[in-house]
C-alpha cells in the first residue's frame, strides 16, 4: 500500500510526540505549538468561525451542512476549499482550515461521522483496552465496523485494502478488524451476547471480503466455528470445520471440533 498519511494521523502523531518528547517540543517554532486538533477543540464555535473568517472563509451551520454531504472527511473538504477559494495551501492556513472544519463537523453533525470522527472512535477503543475494559472497547468498535461497512457500500470497496485506501486511518483496518475479533472473544466472558456479534463479524468478513489474505480468512473461519461451538451450536461448528477441511485441507488441518482448538481467543 502506498504511504498516504491523513491529516488526522499526522496530527495524532505530532500531538503524541509533543506530549512525550521535550527535546522535540523545544525545536518546534512557538507559533506552531498551539496548532493542533486538541487546541481547536478547546475553542468555541464563535472562535472557530472567526478563525475561518480570518482566511476569508465565511460559513455557517447551514453552509457546512450542505458541504459535508459531498465529502467523507474534513480533510477532503479543506483541500477543496483551499483550491476553490485560492487560500494559501502552505503553512498555518490549511492546518487551521482543516482543524476548524473537523471540530465544527463533529459538534454540529455527529449523526453523520466524518472519517476523522471514525478514526477517533477507533482510537478510543484502544484506549479502553489499555484501561482493561474490553467490553466497552468492543461496543465502540462494533459501531466503527458498521460505519466502515457503510463506507464500503458507498465507495463500492470490495477488499479491505480498498477500504484502507479510502479510510487512511491511524490504524490499518486489516490489523484492526483482527483485533476486534480477538477482543470480542475476550469480552464474551463478561458479556455473553457479544458472541452473536463475533459471529456476525466473521460471517460478514467472509462474505464481503472473500479474496483477502489467506491467513486472515483461515483465522476468521476458525473464529466463526469457535463462536458457534461456544454458543452451544456444536452441529453448526462441526459443519463449518468440515467445509473448511474440504476447501483447504492444509489450513484446516487442526480443525477438529473440541476444546483442543475451540475456545481459544487470539
Amino acid at each position: 500500500m502506498d504511504l498516504d498519511i491523513s491529516y488526522i494521523t499526522m496530527n495524532r502523531m505530532c500531538e503524541k510526540r509533543l506530549r512525550k518528547d521535550a527535546a522535540f517540543r523545544k525545536k518546534v517554532p512557538s507559533d506552531r505549538l498551539n496548532i493542533s486538533l486538541s487546541a481547536g477543540r478547546r475553542m468555541s464555535d464563535e472562535e472557530l468561525l472567526f478563525k475561518l473568517g480570518s482566511f476569508g472563509l465565511e460559513i455557517d451551520r447551514q453552509t457546512l451542512g450542505e458541504w459535508r454531504k459531498g465529502f467523507l472527511s474534513a480533510e477532503a473538504m479543506a483541500k477543496w476549499i483551499i483550491a476553490k477559494r485560492n487560500i494559501s495551501a502552505e503553512g498555518l492556513e490549511i492546518d487551521w482550515v482543516w482543524i476548524c472544519l473537523t471540530v465544527l463537523w463533529e459538534r454540529w453533525f455527529p449523526e453523520t461521522p466524518s472519517l476523522e470522527m471514525i478514526d477517533d472512535m477507533m482510537q478510543n477503543g484502544y484506549e479502553r483496552l489499555e484501561s482493561r475494559d474490553s467490553v466497552e472497547a468492543c461496543d465502540i468498535w462494533l459501531k466503527v465496523w458498521g460505519l466502515l461497512l457503510d463506507l464500503a457500500d458507498r465507495k463500492m470497496a470490495t477488499t479491505i485494502d480498498d477500504l484502507d485506501r479510502i479510510f487512511r486511518g491511524t490504524q490499518s483496518i486489516f490489523n484492526w478488524v483482527q483485533d476486534l475479533e480477538t477482543e470480542l472473544c475476550n469480552a464474551t466472558m463478561g458479556k455473553k451476547d457479544l458472541m452473536a456479534d463475533r459471529i456476525s463479524l466473521c460471517e460478514k468478513l467472509l462474505v464481503r471480503f472473500p479474496h483477502e489474505d489467506s491467513l486472515l480468512l483461515e483465522n476468521t473461519r476458525r473464529a466463526l466455528a469457535d463462536s458457534y461451538f461456544e454458543s452451544g451450536n456444536k452441529e453448526k461448528a462441526d459443519l463449518l470445520f468440515r467445509e473448511w477441511l474440504k476447501d483447504d485441507p492444509r489450513g484446516a488441518g487442526a480443525g477438529s471440533v473440541g476444546p483442543t482448538v475451540i475456545g481459544l481467543c487470539g
